[in-house]
């Protein structure tokens, strides 16, 4: 054997290619198990991203209830603690007196003519 038999050329030939089609299909195979790791790992911080949204969430719109229970039985034990005094809302001036509180809480300056000190109370 010659080295230029073709016989020899023909096998290593077909050994380089036996050789380089193996890597290829192992590396294809090793990239699939790195790509669908990679995708499983975003997929877990993207759960755990939102399920902790999830609880502070929940956690706010817990809180928010307890606060609006809370204010309500505030107002509750007020209202029945003092039942001489009538509520605010049913004298003839309760919308006079709403708009003034919305004024000052808003910063625009109260009406000349809305003021008792123009007109005698009602009551």
């Amino acid at each position: 054997m010659s080295p230029l038999d073709m016989r020899l050329w023909l096998a290593a030939l077909v050994l380089l290619g036996a050789t380089s089609g193996v890597s290829y299909v192992m590396g294809r195979s090793d990239g699939r198990k790195v790509e669908r790791a990679a995708a499983a790992k975003a997929e877990a911080d993207w759960r755990a991203n939102a399920d902790a949204a999830y609880a502070l969430y929940l956690e706010a719109r817990d809180k928010k209830q307890i606060e609006y229970r809370t204010i309500t039985k505030t107002v509750e034990v007020a209202k029945h603690a003092t039942p001489d005094i009538p509520d605010c809302r049913t004298g003839d001036d309760w919308l006079r007196i709403f708009r003034e509180n919305a004024a000052i809480a808003n910063g625009t300056t109260v009406p000349s003519g809305s003021g008792s000190a123009d007109r005698p109370d009602t009551r």
